[in-house]
């Protein structure tokens, strides 16, 4: 039997053991932070970056200072990660949830435009999966009704759109450098804003927030290692088997260790901005990420092309003008649950992610205003195919052959 995970650490073993000691013996790391901000600015094609404990925070951040009245609108897509509708929440404003296209999984435009209102003042694109929302579109619509453009680039980190990275084509950004993202540094995050003053003064207001301690570090790093080294051939065959057997008994185990629990945001993060150790985590995987992200868009348009004709699975649109990194693999199918436990016992790990139509939450049940039928359609039909840089050809076909043999 092949055993496939769902996902792999962008760094390997041997980087992590390398970049733990160089961690626990080096104290001399003040100055790669700084090394890492300019690296990743350029990178990125902006002019500066400032560095947040969390994606969410820093979305709350750049709403905040973007001078924004308190109680407006701001539109986003339904299907979305809770924390993201949660922090325009946290910042004083009402989320509007517009529907995503019927064949991809971001915004359609058409549904924004009927979301807008006298009282909107921002919208926030998310590039969910690595797949490039259509800026052309919203930067139009953006520039019609004179909105903030915010882009969600939390799991698209080298995307690019009309040969531009994602991220530097709107009026701010946020990215995110969590454990199993495509660009890993150990958690933490970073936000940037065309403006130099609201950077600069969301900057200021983050002068009291503390790095992670040594201790939070060096225990993000042997997380860091454990997660590397349990997805690799030899030790995730045993975990496999303990995934299975939860399964039997209905128990998802993957989702209980990896999920959030849905929550509004409460008071200010004190402590968690990036230190040294992660600054050289993220240097880095810097320097290999764009390899990596070739070896992703390479096996992610081979597997959608394997998986062309078979009539339970579709595929997402992705936008033909953008640079879709395939941060993650998702399919849509009409018989999700049959389908996930068919792959299970043939080996093949896959997930529902975390995305959900955010329009239903009761969360958010005094501002979802808006029917969204796509975002609802998906969230029950999404499935995640394992994808990862290493990902060999003949995996791919034996996935793609499995589906074709399913019932």
């Amino acid at each position: 039997m092949k055993i496939t995970p769902p996902f792999k650490s962008g760094i390997g073993i041997s980087e992590w053991q390398k970049l733990f000691f160089d961690g626990l013996f080096d104290k001399r790391d003040a100055s790669a932070v700084d090394n890492f901000r300019s690296r990743l600015s350029d990178y990125l094609g902006v002019e500066d970056i400032a560095f947040v404990p969390s994606a969410r925070w820093g979305l709350y951040h750049i709403l905040t200072h973007l001078n924004i009245p308190e109680g407006s609108e701001v539109v986003l897509s339904a299907f979305n990660y809770f924390a993201v509708p949660a922090a325009v929440v946290r910042a004083g404003m009402k989320p509007v949830f517009a529907d995503i296209s019927r064949n991809s999984l971001n915004l359609d435009a058409a549904r924004i435009e009927e979301s807008i209102t006298p009282q909107t003042r921002a919208i926030i694109a998310t590039h969910l999966c690595g797949f490039s929302c259509d800026l052309d579109s919203l930067c139009k619509i953006a520039k019609k009704h004179n909105l903030f453009l915010i882009e969600d680039c939390v799991q698209a980190v080298g995307a690019e759109f009309d040969g531009k990275k994602l991220g530097s084509i709107g009026d701010a950004a946020l990215f995110s450098f969590g454990l199993t993202k495509n660009f890993n540094a150990l958690g933490g995050a970073a936000i940037t804003v065309k403006n130099k003053d609201v950077l600069s003064r969301i900057r200021s207001s983050l002068s009291d927030v503390r790095p992670c301690s040594r201790v939070s570090s060096m225990a993000r790093f042997l997380k860091a290692l454990v997660i590397s080294g349990a997805t690799q051939e030899a030790f995730f065959f045993f975990i496999y088997w303990i995934i299975r057997l939860s399964d039997a008994v209905n128990i998802d185990i993957i989702n209980k260790l990896f999920r959030e629990d849905e929550a509004l945001m409460k008071g200010v993060l004190k402590t968690g901005l990036l230190d040294g150790l992660q600054a050289k985590a993220g240097i880095y995987q810097l320097s290999v990420l764009e390899k990596q992200t070739e070896m992703r868009i390479a096996r992610g348009l081979k597997m959608y092309s394997c998986l062309s004709g078979i009539s339970d699975i579709r595929v997402p649109l992705l936008e033909s003008r953008a640079r879709n990194i395939f941060s993650s693999c998702p399919v849509f199918s009409g018989h999700r649950e049959e389908v996930r436990r068919f792959l299970l016992k043939k080996g093949i790990v896959t997930t529902y992610g975390f995305m959900r139509n955010c329009a239903n939450f009761k969360l958010f049940s005094a501002y979802a205003n808006n029917v969204c039928l796509n975002a609802g359609r998906v969230e029950k039909g999404v499935i995640y195919l394992p994808l990862f840089p290493d990902l060999k050809d003949e995996r791919i076909k034996f996935i793609a052959d499995c589906l074709k043999k399913f019932p």
